[in-house]
């Protein structure tokens, strides 16, 4: 088990570059065809970056086959003897040829950035929940330009009022909210409200906080490498 957890690792170091440089000038090509295809693109990479590991491609064997073209092969002898083995068998995967102490310090280092960007999301779900917790309940029609944003959707958000954001938000999943500074609303201009109000309720239309936490579950094998990071982040901001 240990053998093929450090294969996956070893898998992940060098496949997850080859996914994003393939992904990065395929986003190039495909801006001409909108955003959604480019944010698509990232997706998709994000979901190889994942998988490929889990799979049998190994690097080992490749560059064994690297080295044996530029290497002398060894002189041959006449006593030679060939075994012959029936029956079932086990085909083990390769690995390298490292010792047992540097794996485990490998796999533990995994485990332990893991874990540490696990628990990092848990802290920010919190902060989030006690967020919403401490902001206080507005209604809408008390402020007509955020009731006119509201009509046009089915299922509108809860509105609250919280001192703990500079701008507005869009939280929660099964009940979406939206978070608003304080006196946010009470500004003069309409100019400055409407694009604000418009950015946010985009997000809620496409159910953006949801999906932005699933991706971010679905990254937390492989959140330690720092191009699943760019991965991520090209995700958030396409």
């Amino acid at each position: 088990m240990t053998i093929h957890a450090f294969n996956l690792l070893l898998n992940a170091i060098w496949q997850i570059p080859l996914v994003f440089c393939a992904a990065w000038p395929a986003t190039r090509l495909a801006r001409r065809n909108g955003p959604q295809w480019e944010h698509r693109i990232w997706i998709t990479a994000l979901l190889l970056q994942l998988l490929l590991p889990f799979g049998q491609l190994h690097f080992k064997p490749i560059a064994a086959w690297l080295l044996a073209l530029f290497t002398p092969a060894a002189p041959t002898t006449t006593n030679a003897s060939v075994s012959v083995l029936t029956g079932p068998a086990t085909i083990l995967a390769p690995t390298w040829n490292l010792p047992p102490q540097l794996i485990t310090l490998a796999l533990a280092a995994w485990a332990a950035a893991t874990l540490f960007f696990t628990a990092r999301l848990l802290w920010r779900l919190h902060k989030t929940s006690t967020l919403r917790r401490h902001a206080h309940i507005i209604a809408p029609q008390e402020y007509p330009v955020l009731h006119n944003f509201l009509s046009t959707i089915p299922s509108p958000p809860q509105l609250l009022v919280s001192q703990s954001v500079a701008g507005p938000a869009i939280i929660g999943v099964l009940r979406p909210a939206l978070l608003l500074p304080p006196n946010f609303l009470d500004q003069p201009r309409a100019a400055d409200v409407e694009p604000a109000l418009a950015h946010e309720l985009a997000h809620l239309r496409r159910n953006d906080y949801a999906k932005n936490l699933f991706y971010e579950l679905l990254a937390l094998p492989i959140a330690w490498h720092p191009l699943a990071w760019l991965t991520r982040a090209r995700i958030a901001e396409s």
